[in-house]
C-alpha cells in the first residue's frame, strides 16, 4: 500500500511538471508533495526494512539493524542514536531525559534522532518541543513499551495539558509505543497523546484512554496499523490526519453517556484540514461488549462536528453493528449541520448500511471519484496549496554549472510575482533584488520586505532628530515628538508581523494573513498619522517629513499589497474566496464536556468576561478596586493600571466605582487584556478638556487612550468637555487589536471617538458628538448603537463619521449596523439650520457602510460632504465607499433620502460582505466572551 502511495505522487508530480501553466503553484505542490513523499518513504522503511518477519509484538532489530548503520535506507538517515531503559544500563532512564539531549534546530533533511525505548511502564509526561525536529522514537511493542499518565480535566487541568504526551517537532516518527492515559471515564476529558508534529508518523502503535484519547492537534498526520481505544470523541482535533489500517475501539462510557469516535475541529471552509479513515476497523472494546447484550446499551456514533466545519471521511472501512443507525451525532442543535463535511463511501459491515443515517445538508454519500480526494495523496496534495507561505524549495538540488545564474531568474519570477499587486513596483522588485541572495523561498522573500521597511522607517526617525528648526515652534515640536511615538508604533506592527510568519501555521493560515493585514494596515494608518500631525502647523516641516516618510510608507504600502496578493492566491487555489465562520451556539448542558481548552488563554478570559456579565456588581472579585472615596485600593485610574502584569494573558479585571475621575488614562502596548467595568455610563465617568484650540494636536488630545490589545470596557462614560469652540478634542482613542466596548457612553463634540486602528468592536454604546465625531481607520463594527448628534456651533455643520482609509488593500472601515442615529434635545430645534451628514471622506480610500439603522429626518439627502483640505475640496467618489442596506427613515423622509446619489445601495448579497463574522474575518474573540452579539443581519430595536 505505501509503495502505491508513493508510485502515485510520483505519478502526480510528473503530470504537474507537464501540464500545470501556473509556475508559482507548481513550485509550491512540487516541494510540498516532496515532503508528502518523504514522509510515506518513511513508512515504508521502517515496514521493509526495521522488523522481524513475524515478530508478535512488532520489535526492531535494534542492535543488528538500527544501531549498527547510519541509514535503513537510502529514505532514512539516522544522524544519532540513543537507548533508554528504565534500569539504567544504558544511556537515559527516562524518555524526557533522552529528548532534551536531541540537538535543537536541525531541519528536516539532516537525519533521525533516534530513542530506542527498551521495555517498560513508563511513567512521565513527555513534550517534545518545536525546536525538536526529525525525532522518533522506537519501542519494543505495543504493550511493551508503555509511556502512562493520567492527566485529566476532573482534576485541573485543561484538555490541551492533560495529554501524556505531547509533540510538536516536525517529522516526529513513533514505532511500537503504547500512549496511555489511565484517568478514566469519571474524569472526562483526559489526552494520551497531543500531537501539533507536522508531516508526523505513528507506526503500529496504541492510543488508550477513554474521553479525548487522541488530541490531533494541527498540521499533516500519518497513522499506520494502530489501535485507539475510548469513549467521547477519543479522536479529535484540526490536522489534516490520515488513518490507515487503524482499529477503533469505542470502550464503555459513563451512564448517560455515548460514544463518539471522532470530532473534527475545522472552523473555516477554506482550512484543508480534516480526517480520513480508510480501510480501518470500527469494532467494540471487550468491556463495550457486544450485539449480544446490545453493546450494554450504550450508543456509538462516527462523529460529531466539534467545529463549524467539521471534516471526516469513512471509506473502504469495516464498520460493526454497535454504530448507531443515524451514523452520526449533533453537537448542539443545529450547530455545524448545515456548513460540516461528513461523508461514507465503500464500508462494509453490518454498521455500514446507510439507509437510516443523518439527513443533514452537510451530510454525504460519495462515489469513486469524490472518494479520490480523500486519498492520501490527494489529501496531501490539496493541503499543499494552503502552506504556499511555507514552501522552503531546495536550493542545493540542482547541480548544473549555471547553477546560480538559473536560481536568480527563478528568484527574480518570484519576486515580480510578489510585486504583482503592489502600487509602487520598482521599489518593490527593486529592494527585494538587492537583499534577496537568490532565495525562492516564498517566506523569506515576505520577512526580507518587512525588514526593508523597518530599517527604512527607523531611518525616519533619525532623520527626525535632525530637524532643530521646529524647537522653536510648540506645535511643530509637539507634531514631530508624535511622529516618533508613532513611527515606533508603526515597527512594533512590522515586528509582530513577522514573529508570526516565523510561527506560521499551516492549517490557520486565513487567521494569519487576516491578522497580518490588520496589523500593516495599522503601520500604515500610524505614519499617515504622523503627517497628519503637521497639518495647519509649519508647512516647511510637513513637507520634509512628508519626504522622510516617502519611502517607508511606499514599502509598507506594498508590503500590505503582498500579503494581500497572497491571500488572494491562496483563495483562488482552493476554490473559493474566504468565507466567515457562522455564529456559534451556546452548547447545552450535558454530560459530554466540550473542547474550549484548545486556546487556554482565550478560553480563560473569555470565562472571567462571561462571569462579569452575569455578576452583581456587589459580588464582583477584581483583581484592583478604583473609587474616588477611598473605599478602593487606588483613588486613580492610572495608579491601578501599574499593578497590571507584564505580558499579561489573562483578563485584569479593574472595578471602577461610581464618581467623575478627572485624569488621562493610558492603558499601553504592554497592558493587554485589561477589563474597566464600572457602576454604570452614567455614573462612571473618565473626562478631560484637552484640545485643538489649546495648542494641542488632535492625536494628543484623548482624555483614554487604549493601545493595548483585548482591551474590554463595560458600563463606562469616556469624556471630552472642551466644547465646540474648542475644535477637535478626542474622548477617547483606541489602537488595541481586537477591542470590545460594551454599554459605554464616548461624549464630546468635534472627534469624540477616535477609532485609530485594528479591530474594534462596540456592543449597546451610545456616542455624541458635531464633526466627525467617529472617525480613524480600525476596522470598527457598531452594533445597536446610538449616534447623537450636539448643537455645534452657527457656522458648522454635523458630520457623523470621518473614515480614514488610506490604501486599497487596507482592511479598515466603520460598520454601523442596527443602531439608530438621532439629534440631542438642544440640536432638534435647529437640525435644519445647521445641516447633518452620515459622512465625508477623511482619506482616499474612506469606507463606511450604514445597515438596519434608524437614520432620523435631519440627515441631508447626498448623505455625504467632500472633505475641504488645504487645496481645495477632496470627494474621492472613484474611491470612496459609502453604502446603505435596509435603514429605517422616517415616513416623509423615506422616498427623498432613497433617491440619494452620495450613498450606494448594497443588495442583501453584498450587504452580507460587511457583516461582522465577515469584515472581522474570525470574531471568536467576541464570541468567547459572550457578551451579546450577531454575527449576521442585526435584529434591529429602535
Amino acid at each position: 500500500m505505501l509503495s502505491a502511495i508513493l508510485t502515485n505522487q510520483n505519478t502526480c508530480l510528473d503530470g504537474f511538471h507537464e501540464v500545470t501553466p501556473y509556475p508559482r503553484i507548481t513550485t509550491a505542490l512540487l516541494n510540498s508533495l516532496s515532503d508528502g513523499i518523504k514522509l510515506y518513504s518513511i513508512s515504508l522503511a521502517l515496514f521493509t526494512h526495521g522488523y522481524v518477519s513475524g515478530h508478535g509484538t512488532g520489535k526492531l532489530t535494534f542492535e543488528r539493524k538500527l544501531l549498527q548503520n547510519t541509514s535503513i535506507d537510502n529514505n532514512v538517515v539516522v544522524r544519532e542514536k540513543v537507548v533508554v531503559n528504565l534500569d539504567g544500563s544504558r544511556d537515559f532512564t527516562t524518555i524526557n531525559d533522552a529528548v532534551e539531549a536531541a540537538p535543537n534546530n536541525t531541519g528536516t533533511n539532516n537525519g533521525y534522532y533516534v530513542i530506542y525505548v527498551v521495555t517498560g511502564v513508563y511513567y512521565e509526561y513527555v513534550s517534545i518541543a518545536k525546536s525538536k525536529q526529525n525525532v522518533m522514537i522506537v519501542g519494543d511493542g505495543i504493550n511493551r513499551t508503555v509511556i502512562t499518565g493520567n492527566r485529566s480535566v476532573i482534576d485541573g487541568w485543561t484538555t490541551f495539558q492533560s495529554a501524556t504526551f505531547a509533540v510538536v517537532g516536525e517529522g516526529f516518527v513513533a514505532v511500537n509505543i503504547s500512549f496511555r492515559n489511565t484517568a478514566g471515564s469519571n474524569k472526562h476529558q483526559a489526552v494520551a497523546v497531543r500531537n501539533g508534529a507536522d508531516m508526523s508518523t505513528f507506526y503500529n502503535c496504541n492510543f488508550e484512554g477513554y474521553q479525548d484519547t487522541l488530541y490531533t492537534h494541527s498540521f499533516r498526520q500519518f497513522y499506520k496499523n494502530c489501535n485507539i481505544y475510548g469513549t467521547i470523541d477519543f479522536i479529535f482535533g484540526n490536522s489534516a490526519a490520515i488513518f490507515q489500517d487503524c482499529f477503533m475501539y469505542p470502550r464503555l462510557p459513563m451512564q448517560n453517556q455515548f460514544n463518539a469516535i471522532t470530532a473534527q475541529g475545522r472552523t473555516d471552509p477554506n482550512q484543508n484540514t480534516g480526517m480520513c479513515i480508510q480501510n480501518c476497523y470500527i469494532v467494540a472494546s471487550y468491556e463495550l461488549g457486544d450485539a449480544t447484550n446490545n453493546y450494554n446499551k450504550m450508543k456509538t456514533y462516527l462523529g460529531r462536528p466539534w467545529k463549524e466545519y467539521s471534516r471526516t471521511v469513512y471509506m473502504q472501512s469495516f464498520i460493526d453493528k454497535l454504530i448507531d443507525p443515524k451514523g452520526w451525532m449533533e453537537w448542539s442543535g443545529n450547530f455545524g449541520l448545515s456548513t460540516l463535511y461528513y461523508a461514507e463511501f465503500g464500508n462494509w459491515g453490518p454498521g455500514s448500511n446507510t439507509s437510516k443515517r443523518v439527513t443533514w445538508e452537510g451530510y454525504h454519500l460519495i462515489n469513486g471519484n469524490d472518494a479520490d480526494h480523500f486519498t492520501v495523496y490527494k489529501f496531501i496534495q490539496v493541503m499543499a496549496t494552503s502552506i504556499v507561505l511555507s514552501i522552503k524549495q531546495n536550493e542545493n538540488s540542482s547541480k548544473d554549472y549555471d547553477h546560480n545564474k538559473t536560481h536568480a531568474v527563478s528568484t527574480m519570477k518570484v519576486i515580480n510575482i510578489l510585486c504583482q499587486p503592489t502600487d509602487y513596483k520598482k521599489e518593490c522588485e527593486e529592494s527585494l533584488k538587492a537583499e534577496a541572495n537568490n532565495t525562492t523561498d516564498t517566506r523569506k522573500l515576505i520577512q526580507i520586505a518587512f525588514n526593508i521597511t523597518i530599517k527604512r522607517i527607523g531611518n525616519g526617525i533619525k532623520k527626525t532628530n535632525l530637524m532643530h528648526e521646529v524647537e522653536k515652534d510648540h506645535k511643530a515640536k509637539m507634531a514631530l515628538d508624535t511622529c516618533k511615538q508613532l513611527m515606533d508604533l508603526s515597527i512594533n506592527e512590522f515586528n509582530r508581523s513577522l514573529e508570526r510568519i516565523r510561527r506560521f501555521h499551516i492549517n490557520d493560515f486565513d487567521n494569519i494573513l487576516t491578522s497580518l493585514k490588520v496589523w500593516l494596515s495599522g503601520a500604515i494608518t500610524y505614519q499617515e498619522t504622523c503627517l497628519d500631525g503637521f497639518e495647519n502647523i509649519n508647512s516647511e516641516v510637513g513637507e520634509k517629513m512628508r519626504d522622510v516618510l516617502t519611502k517607508s510608507m511606499q514599502m509598507s504600502s506594498n508590503a500590505l499589497a503582498i500579503i494581500y496578493g497572497l491571500s488572494k492566491t491562496l483563495s483562488d487555489v482552493n476554490g473559493s474566496n474566504v468565507a466567515a465562520r457562522g455564529l456559534i451556539q451556546g452548547f447545552e448542558d450535558q454530560q459530554v464536556l466540550n473542547h474550549d481548552e484548545l486556546h487556554p488563554s482565550w478560553v480563560d478570559g473569555g470565562s472571567a468576561v462571561r462571569i462579569l456579565l452575569h455578576t452583581n456588581l456587589d459580588n464582583l472579585k477584581p483583581h484592583v478596586v478604583v473609587a474616588k472615596d477611598g473605599s478602593g485600593k487606588f483613588k486613580r485610574i492610572n495608579e491601578a493600571l501599574k499593578m497590571v502584569p507584564k505580558k499579561n494573558q489573562k483578563p485584569f479585571i479593574i472595578y471602577i466605582r461610581k464618581g467623575v475621575y478627572h485624569e488621562y488614562v493610558e492603558v499601553t502596548k504592554q497592558m493587554t487584556h485589561v477589563v474597566f467595568v464600572g457602576d454604570g455610563r452614567k455614573k462612571t465617568r473618565i473626562t478631560g478638556n484637552k484640545n485643538f484650540i489649546d495648542g494641542i494636536n488632535t492625536y494628543r488630545t484623548a482624555t483614554v487612550v487604549i493601545q493595548g490589545d483585548y482591551f474590554v470596557a463595560m458600563n463606562m462614560g469616556f469624556e471630552n468637555s472642551a466644547g465646540p469652540h474648542k475644535h477637535q478634542a478626542v474622548a477617547i482613542r483606541v489602537q488595541a487589536d481586537k477591542s470590545i466596548f460594551y454599554k459605554c457612553s464616548f461624549d464630546g463634540y468635534q472627534d469624540t471617538l477616535y477609532a485609530h486602528t485594528h479591530r474594534q468592536f462596540y456592543k449597546d454604546c451610545t456616542i455624541s458628538g458635531t464633526i466627525d465625531f467617529i472617525f480613524g481607520d480600525a476596522i470598527a463594527v457598531f452594533q445597536n448603537c446610538t449616534f447623537i448628534l450636539r448643537k455645534p456651533l452657527k457656522t458648522q455643520n454635523c458630520i457623523v463619521t470621518a473614515q480614514g482609509r488610506k490604501e486599497r488593500y487596507q482592511p479598515s472601515g466603520i460598520v454601523i449596523q442596527g443602531g439608530s442615529i438621532v439629534s440631542s434635545r438642544e440640536y432638534h430645534s435647529v437640525r435644519f439650520k445647521n445641516k447633518t451628514y452620515l459622512a465625508r471622506p477623511w482619506k482616499n480610500n474612506s469606507r463606511t457602510i450604514f445597515m438596519d439603522t434608524y437614520i432620523d429626518d435631519m440627515i441631508q439627502c447626498n448623505g455625504y460632504v467632500p472633505l475641504q483640505g488645504p487645496k481645495g475640496t477632496f470627494s474621492s467618489k472613484d474611491t470612496c465607499l459609502y453604502a446603505e442596506y435596509n435603514n429605517i427613515v422616517p415616513g416623509k423622509n423615506k422616498s427623498k433620502l432613497g433617491k440619494c446619489n452620495g450613498i450606494k445601495k448594497l443588495t442583501k448579497q453584498s450587504a452580507s460582505s460587511f457583516l461582522p463574522s465577515k469584515f472581522f474575518h474570525e470574531d471568536d474573540w467576541i464570541k468567547v466572551t459572550r457578551i451579546p452579539y450577531q454575527s449576521g443581519m442585526a435584529s434591529t430595536k429602535h
